[in-house]
């Protein structure tokens, strides 16, 4: 049986590798942001750092502002904001997927290379032999 300390440290890895995971994927996630056309702006007020930590961290979410839809992502690591209209979110929806294809066939790319290495022969039969 599984004692609760077990759980409670399972439990606890898990979340800071999520954690850890999500702060390394968002620099990247900034970087297709400005190519995406969103601006960046520093939380530098106090009002401006309270409007960063009502939003979600590291996540695009739509606001509505004076009538108008926009996006913005808070990264409160930095204390930056980056915000963005309908046309420049769809293209940062556009890199992002430009940017998970090309991953996902580097990944390929990789595994088919060590699937090859695996099955590598030589005089006297597979190299585990």
């Amino acid at each position: 049986m599984i004692s609760p300390k077990s759980l409670l440290l399972v439990a606890v890895c898990l979340l800071s590798a999520c954690t850890l995971f999500r702060e390394a994927n968002s620099g990247s996630t900034e970087q297709t942001l400005i190519a995406a056309g969103f601006q960046a702006r520093p939380a530098d007020t106090p009002s401006k750092l309270a409007r960063l930590k009502s939003l979600p961290p590291f996540k695009v979410v739509p606001v509505q502002a004076e009538g108008r839809l926009g996006y913005v992502y808070a990264d409160p690591n930095q204390s930056m904001l980056y915000l963005g209209s309908p046309a420049e979110y769809q293209k940062f929806q556009q890199l992002t997927i430009q940017q998970n294809i090309a991953e996902e066939n580097e990944m390929a790319a990789a595994e088919n290379e060590m699937a090859a290495d695996d099955w590598a022969w030589d005089g006297f039969g597979p190299y585990w032999w």
